[in-house]
């Protein structure tokens, strides 16, 4: 069964890109832990960083670089967490690898993750106000 990561990339269920490449996508997390919280993913489905080819890795991590300078330059954060859960003891939820790259600012406490702003409602994600913020990041 497909992973939704897989359905975003598919067009079955909404995805609000900001890249799109052949092999990697990059789209703005529903359940954002700040503003840009944004999912750099594979387009091949996967679960392990250790079973990317050498060129998916390659590129995946070319896509997190441009990423992170597109958050700081548009967005003017401070920083960024970069973040991997690299399978399910490592507290990986979908069986896709993927990145996450989540802008901090020093308001937010410059605390470890779970520490920062909560996380928006899980039923009801802003699709409008992800689609603008995509608008806006998109390269």
């Amino acid at each position: 069964m497909a992973s939704i990561f897989t359905k975003i990339i598919n067009g079955e269920i909404p995805g609000h890109f900001i890249l799109q490449r052949s092999d990697v996508v990059a789209f703005l997390d529903v359940f954002p832990r700040s503003s840009g919280h944004t999912l750099v993913v594979p387009t091949r489905e996967i679960q392990y960083l250790r079973d990317l080819r050498q060129e998916e890795v390659s590129s995946l991590f070319v896509v997190v670089h441009q990423v992170a300078r597109r958050l700081h330059e548009i967005l003017g954060c401070e920083d960024c967490s970069i973040i991997i859960n690299d399978g399910p003891a490592a507290g990986q939820e979908i069986p896709h690898i993927h990145v996450h790259i989540i802008p901090r600012w020093p308001e937010d406490g410059s605390t470890p993750l779970t520490n920062i702003l909560p996380i928006n409602s899980l039923e009801n994600p802003d699709h409008e106000s992800l689609a603008n913020l995509a608008d806006h990041l998109s390269f």
